[in-house]
């Protein structure tokens, strides 16, 4: 759930909803849309929490390219091929083997279009041993820079269900 502000003021919202099965996005200045697809299968994929640990069943393949630098830091190249989807480029560290930055696509099936996505993970830190990006930032041409800042993390919270599904429409 993401609320776009523009010099401090609310511009727009992005709800991205998957229970496991089926998903979608609403967005308050576009068209809804229905993940199906290469998208759904993208989304599936990206919901696992073990993702790379459970290559053998979310991709057909897994190289490591060449070793390229972000910003000052080496770090490995890794593309992630799936059965169905679309290739994940990671850069990995060489150092502390954190992902750096991931290079993808996203698809809408609906529209036909693939966009190109960016995103770069920092401020790492632990949480109960697992390392955490605290700060993400997501690039595309459609929307440009959207910053993502953790403020909080909790484990093991009970979640309704609910939030898993679509969204009612706020008219």
């Amino acid at each position: 759930d993401m609320r776009l502000k523009a010099l401090g003021k609310q511009i727009g919202t992005i709800v991205s909803y998957f229970d496991g099965n089926a998903g979608g996005e609403v967005i308050s200045f576009g068209p809804e849309e229905t993940y199906s697809g290469r998208r759904l299968d993208d989304i599936r994929n990206g919901a696992d929490f073990y993702d790379v640990l459970n290559w053998k069943k979310n991709y057909k393949t897994i190289a490591v390219k060449r070793v390229a630098k972000v910003g000052d830091e080496e770090a490995y190249v890794v593309e992630r091929k799936g059965e169905k989807g679309t290739p994940i480029t990671d850069y990995v560290s060489t150092k502390t083997f954190l992902v750096l930055k991931r290079e993808s696509v996203v698809v809408s099936e609906t529209s036909g279009i693939e966009l190109p996505v960016t995103q770069t993970f920092s401020d790492y830190r632990s949480a109960d041993g697992v390392m955490v990006p605290f700060t993400s930032t997501s690039n595309n041409i459609a929307n440009g820079d959207i910053v993502v800042r953790v403020k909080d993390l909790k484990w093991n919270v009970e979640i309704p269900d609910s939030v898993f599904k679509k969204p009612a429409r706020k008219d």
